[in-house]
């Protein structure tokens, strides 16, 4: 349901293939994964997936979104310009595009702050979702999330992480 104090986030790692992450925080419970997945075809599939889909039309569709956080692309001097180079850009736009729509918070996170959360520290949380390689992206999605929930210091995040 929606209790008071909840807050949900949906997080995406932009790229020709897309890991997202649906998160439920509430202030005094640790973070629970409600749902992950990927989608394929670029911008497209994040177009379907959440732009177009019932589902997510944020205060109508059964998946309530109160913050969209997205990994932001950092193109490095000297890298080639390809599809596979453009398709986290597009995929952001989409995605920032999706959280103005639904009138909630779009913030980018740079993957150098992304890389500072661990799987353990994932999997410490309970939000790991199926093992397996399939599910690398998902958990760089999920990744953005833990990171956000340590920065605003969420206490029964930091009490998961840092036990006493």
């Amino acid at each position: 349901g929606c209790g008071a104090g909840m807050t949900y986030y949906l997080a995406v790692d932009p790229g020709k293939v897309s890991g997202w992450s649906y998160v439920q925080v509430s202030d005094d419970k640790p973070a629970v994964l409600v749902d992950s997945g990927q989608t394929e075809n670029y911008y497209q599939g994040l177009i379907e997936q959440f732009a177009l889909n019932k589902a997510w039309a944020n205060g109508l569709g059964q998946h309530r979104v109160n913050a969209v956080l997205c990994e932001d692309f950092i193109l490095r001097r000297g890298q080639a310009y390809s599809s596979d180079q453009t398709a986290p850009e597009r995929g952001i736009g989409v995605m920032a595009s999706c959280a103005a729509l639904w009138g909630v918070p779009f913030t980018l996170i740079t993957p150098a702050q992304n890389k500072k959360v661990s799987d353990a520290q994932i999997e410490a949380l309970g939000l790991s979702g199926p093992a397996g390689h399939a599910n690398r992206h998902q958990r760089d999605a999920t990744r953005l999330i833990v990171g956000e929930l340590i920065r605003q210091r969420h206490r029964p995040t930091l009490e998961a992480l840092y036990p006493h």
